[in-house]
C-alpha cells in the first residue's frame, strides 16, 4: 500500500516539484494510517499526504500523469476501460460511477446557472477533463470508502457535490478536501454503526 500511495502522490504532485515535496507527502500518508485511526485509518492516505505537502510548499496539484498535457503516456493513464475493470474487480464501481455522474451533472448545472449557457464544444472539453483518475483510484480507495451499494452511492454523490461546491467558491484543493471530509464522515458513521 505504501508503493501505491507513493505512485498516486508522484503522479499528482507537480512534475517539476522537488523530491522533498513528494517525500513529505509520502511520510504524511504512511503515518496517517497508523496515527489517525477510528476502527481503521480514516483518511485516504495519498490524498491527505498531498493536501498537507502541497499546502506546506504552496504548490498546486498538477495531475500530470492523468492528462495529455505532458505526453501521450500521461493520457494513457485516463483510459477508462482499465480503470473501470480495476474498480469492478475491487467492487467499487458503486462509488466511482455515482461520483462521476454527480460531478458531471452538478458541474454542468453550476455552469448553466453561473454562465447561463452550455455549448457542445465546452461539453466535450469538460468530458475530456473529468476527474476519472480521482474517481477510479482515489474516491474508491478500498479502506476509506464503503462496500455496501447504497453507502457507496451516497459516498460518491456527496464527494462530488462537495467538490463542485468548493470549486464554485474557489477553494484550493477542492477535490482533496471534499474526499477527506467524506472519509471522515464515513469513518464516524462506520464507528457509530459498529457501536450500536
Amino acid at each position: 500500500s505504501a508503493i501505491i500511495s507513493g505512485i498516486i502522490i508522484g503522479s499528482i504532485a507537480p512534475f517539476d516539484a522537488s523530491a522533498l515535496v513528494v517525500i513529505v507527502a509520502c511520510v504524511v500518508a504512511i503515518m496517517s494510517k497508523f496515527l489517525i485511526k477510528l476502527n481503521g485509518h480514516i483518511f485516504n492516505p495519498a490524498t491527505l499526504g498531498l493536501l498537507i505537502s502541497l499546502s506546506i510548499f504552496s504548490l498546486g496539484d498538477e495531475w500530470w500523469a492523468a492528462g495529455a498535457s505532458y505526453s501521450i503516456l500521461g493520457y494513457a493513464m485516463t483510459l477508462t476501460p482499465l480503470l473501470i475493470l480495476a474498480n469492478y474487480k475491487a467492487i467499487k464501481l458503486g462509488v466511482s460511477l455515482p461520483f462521476l455522474l454527480a460531478f458531471a451533472g452538478f458541474s454542468q448545472l453550476t455552469n448553466l446557472v453561473v454562465l447561463n449557457s452550455l455549448d457542445a464544444g465546452g461539453l466535450i472539453r469538460f468530458l475530456d477533463a473529468m476527474p476519472y483518475y480521482f474517481a477510479f483510484i482515489m474516491v474508491s480507495e478500498p479502506r476509506t470508502s464503503p462496500y455496501a451499494r447504497n453507502e457507496q452511492i451516497i459516498f460518491g454523490v456527496l464527494t462530488a457535490v462537495l467538490s463542485v461546491a468548493l470549486t464554485v467558491y474557489s477553494i484550493k484543493y477542492s477535490l482533496f478536501i471534499a474526499l477527506l471530509l467524506c472519509n471522515l464522515g464515513y469513518a464516524v458513521y462506520r464507528n457509530l454503526r459498529r457501536n450500536s
